[in-house]
């Protein structure tokens, strides 16, 4: 797991260090000509609002706090709020520029918030409620229509002309790096307290 996600960190400091090359810009610019527009995948956008991830983060926190269970409480504060907070931090350091849109806003572009917040969200969630499960058809299911709503959200940025497709991308490798460090505690955590007992 960890391999992974050093895997990832390392893509996404290579999409970081080449997002102004020319074959990136040319990658970007194809991408926003297939997608730019498409209404059916602008809709979900909605996943990575952040209005929306606070509320069902701190509803997920709640939950798992009244059941007692502290560890899983963490696990959503660390994937969402923490993963929110690497999310701001690394797009002001960078400070890319958004693409040129009339009403654009104000905040940089590079990695997508609403593709990391939505990733952190929903695997979070999707984890959570099939992580004690044995395999079964619902939890493939599950977790096929987690990355779908998971890539459709990053691509509607882009559908929208929010974002730049590498600022999706980058959004993507650090999100997914970051989950699986967290994920790897907390698999960590769970087996000594397994055995503890």
């Amino acid at each position: 797991m960890l391999i992974v996600a050093f895997i990832l960190a390392c893509l996404f400091a290579a999409l970081l260090l080449t997002y102004n090359s020319e074959a990136m810009q040319r990658l970007d610019e194809t991408m926003a000509t297939a997608l730019f527009g498409n209404e059916a995948v602008q809709l979900f956008h909605y996943f990575g609002e952040t209005l929306l991830v606070i509320a069902a983060g701190i509803v997920i926190i709640l939950y798992y706090l009244w059941r007692k269970k502290r560890a899983e409480a963490l696990l959503a504060f660390s994937t969402i709020f923490i993963g929110y907070g690497i999310n701001q931090a690394v797009k002001n350091v960078v400070a890319r520029p958004r693409p040129l849109l009339e009403d654009q806003l104000t905040s940089y572009s590079f990695p997508s918030g609403h593709t990391m917040a939505s990733l952190l969200l929903l695997m979070t969630l999707v984890y959570m409620l099939t992580y004690a499960k044995k395999k079964q058809l619902g939890v493939v299911l599950m977790w096929a229509v987690g990355i779908v709503c998971v890539a459709l959200t990053g691509l509607s940025r882009v559908a929208q002309g929010r974002h730049f497709f590498t600022d999706v991308l980058a959004g993507w490798t650090l999100a997914t790096a970051w989950l699986l460090v967290c994920l790897y505690v907390f698999q960590r955590y769970k087996k000594k307290q397994h055995h503890a007992h």
